[in-house]
């Protein structure tokens, strides 16, 4: 998360005119997609698109693990081999 901040507050400062406010709200976004404090975040979301970018994460990981071609699915199959 870290990297990530630095990165958008690298971009940022090429724009003189960037909204202070819209500026808290993306590093917000950052530093609260996983969610929840189990899950590692600092801060837990505190605006309706911080909450869904979580729940789009939490979707996302869940999705590539039933892709065909993912390790968890090859996984399985092993087991259901043995």
């Amino acid at each position: 998360m870290i990297i990530e901040l630095e990165m958008l507050q690298a971009k940022l400062a090429k724009l003189p005119d960037f909204p202070a406010e819209l500026k808290t709200l993306l590093e917000h976004l950052i530093i609260s997609h996983h969610g929840q404090y189990d899950f590692g975040s600092p801060k837990l979301p505190m605006f309706p698109e911080a909450l869904m970018l979580h729940y789009l994460t939490i979707w996302i990981r869940r999705w590539k693990r039933c892709e065909p071609n993912s390790n968890a699915r090859r996984t399985r199959r092993a087991v259901d081999e043995l």
